[in-house]
């Protein structure tokens, strides 16, 4: 009796699980994952053959994004937690032409992506500088660009956030101004005074015949990384700085267009500025040739110029300078590695085996007349003497 009581409970609770089972795979909800917040923008009716008009197609797009949500999972605390966004996704291969900017509100998280090696294209046929702009004033912010190229419209983010600001793997050709730039000297139109930009990485991107590469005015900066990029060829300065708490890492900058401008401007103009690390990055190149335009160092490679507030500290270590190799026919144009206009940079420390190639007589100009500046386990090569120096002196400490 016993034993027929417990096959007929073994029985019973096989019978329960398969009919579970059965139920289960015939749910799609529990079997597909599915996210509603990503968006093609094929969907809505871009052709993307590079000639028609795919603007109206885009804008739907954003339309559809949902509005920042915050729940507050940190107890009482008001305004931090879990936020959601959305993704605007393009086909591999295909020309999107557009005619004016894409806006993007300040309560929208978005991300541009197209996944696959080559991305997909961005041709921007209208008025001002910008395909894309980011009107962001907000906590936890999340945007980004990943895997799309620009052609004559470049990024702009305004406004201040906190939050996870993502641009990599993308292309940057003939932009009319900067290629990406992060702006918030002016307060968006009736929010709180701008407090700067927090956590944001720009990576992995190549930037080719632009105005300039990277363009930072912003009120205050942390975490903000700028690593191994490319800057083939710019207009003016790859990169543009007033702002602080900056790392610039494993980038390579070759040549200049107009040898004025230098490959790093350091500018506190209008904001005050922290910290700037630039370390592991390469300064020149022999190979590049561009239409009608022999390599061309620019006259100053890292420019500290003079500004209303003070640079607390610039830090360059384990960089590689160099004009032009020995045996090539290209002038060598390049005054000085590193110009000091800035009496205010209270630490600044060239260290730790940056290598300085190809310049005959000077490295430094310090016009700016320093204090307790460090020059420190550099390598300085003159192919003229054909000469060696490690620690060499440049400056003298006032």
């Amino acid at each position: 009796m016993h034993s027929t009581k417990i096959i007929f409970l073994v029985l019973l609770f096989f019978c329960i699980g398969c009919s579970t089972t059965s139920r289960l795979s015939d749910n799609p909800a529990r079997t597909t994952a599915v996210n509603p917040y990503e968006n093609s923008v094929d969907a809505y009716g871009a052709v993307g053959d590079g000639k028609h008009d795919d603007t109206n197609a885009f804008l739907k797009c954003i339309e559809k994004l949902p509005i920042r949500k915050i729940q507050n999972v940190f107890g009482r605390v008001k305004g931090w937690g879990v936020f959601v966004g959305g993704e605007i996704v393009l086909t591999p291969g295909k020309t999107y032409r557009i005619t004016k900017p894409l806006l993007i509100p300040s309560n929208r998280n978005v991300t541009f992506r197209c996944n696959a090696i080559g991305g997909a294209t961005i041709i921007y046929d209208g008025p001002g500088d910008y395909a894309i702009d980011f009107q962001n004033k907000a906590i936890n912010t999340a945007i980004g660009v990943n895997g799309i190229n620009f052609w004559k419209g470049g990024i702009r983010l305004q406004g201040s956030t906190r939050g996870r600001i993502r641009f990599e793997n993308n292309l940057f050709v003939d932009t009319k101004g900067p290629a990406i730039a992060i702006v918030d000297e002016k307060d968006l139109a009736g929010k709180r005074k701008s407090f700067g930009n927090v956590n944001w990485l720009i990576e992995y991107n190549d930037f080719n015949n632009c105005e300039y590469g990277i363009y930072i005015d912003s009120k205050s900066i942390l975490l903000g990384t700028i690593r191994k990029n490319r800057f083939n060829m710019t207009k003016k300065s790859p990169l543009y700085i007033d702002g602080d708490g900056i790392l610039i890492d494993n980038n390579e900058f070759q040549s200049v267009l107009n040898t004025n401008y230098p490959y790093i401007h350091l500018k506190p103009m209008k904001n005050p500025t922290g910290y700037i690390t630039i370390s592991n990055n390469r300064f020149g190149s022999e190979s590049i040739k561009w239409p009608a335009q022999p390599y061309r160092p620019p006259q100053n490679y890292i420019l500290l110029d003079k500004g209303e507030f003070q640079i607390m500290g610039v830090l360059i270590n384990a960089n590689y300078f160099f004009t032009n190799k020995e045996g090539l026919n290209t002038k060598n144009t390049g005054d000085y590695a590193i110009k000091i206009l800035n009496q205010r940079v209270l630490n600044l420390q060239i260290t730790n085996g940056n290598v300085f190639l190809g310049f005959n007589e000077n490295i430094i100009d310090d016009s700016g007349k320093g204090k307790e500046w460090l020059f420190k386990d550099n390598i300085i090569y003159r192919p003229q003497k054909k000469t060696f120096k490690v620690d060499s002196p440049i400056w003298k400490k006032n």
